[in-house]
């Protein structure tokens, strides 16, 4: 889900070895569109999943939470659409808890990368666009919700494992 140009998507099908195993959903054609995803795509929001219900093994969301409107209606369609022990994985950057952690990540991504991006791309634009990442990272959804969201959803052994301090990555299972 929000599958934008198609990283995480490019990921899976490598694991698994088969394209047509994997489906690309995005509320944006033009991600979908201009991303080289070697699956499916289907043009949707997460919130309205254009899907039988009980019809796949595996949902993950990469990078994405901060995007959505309302969890709670995101998290109940992925469990709707999963099938009985199917299981969801979410993977996002959480700034750190630490008001110095914050700040020194803060002045990383939202000074130090834009400057060198502009330095190498010379673009204003791919600078503002870095800026705008650690933005939305630093205000994003905290791990204590997503974890009940989940719960709240129906899913079982929401779990969250963090790497680095900063990389958390959430799964849990549809009863």
């Amino acid at each position: 889900l929000a599958a934008g140009t198609g990283p995480v998507t490019r990921a899976i099908t490598e694991i698994i070895g088969d394209p047509r195993a994997a489906m690309a959903i995005d509320p944006s054609i033009g991600m979908l569109t201009s991303g080289r995803i070697p699956a499916a795509r289907v043009n949707a929001p997460a919130e309205l999943l254009p899907l039988r219900s009980g019809s796949f093994d595996f949902i993950s969301i990469g990078f994405a939470l901060r995007h959505f409107a309302d969890l709670q209606v995101v998290f109940d369609e992925c469990h709707r659409v999963l099938r009985p022990g199917g299981r969801i994985l979410i993977l996002e950057i959480t700034a750190p808890e630490s008001r110095l952690g914050r700040a020194f990540l803060g002045a990383y991504m939202g000074g130090v990368v834009p400057l060198a991006v502009r330095i190498r791309t010379r673009s204003a634009r791919a600078a503002e666009l870095f800026r705008y990442y650690w933005e939305t990272t630093r205000d994003c959804v905290r791990p204590a919700v997503i974890m009940e969201t989940l719960q709240s959803a129906g899913f079982e052994q929401p779990a969250r494992n963090v790497e680095m301090g900063l990389f958390s990555e959430y799964t849990a299972t549809r009863r």
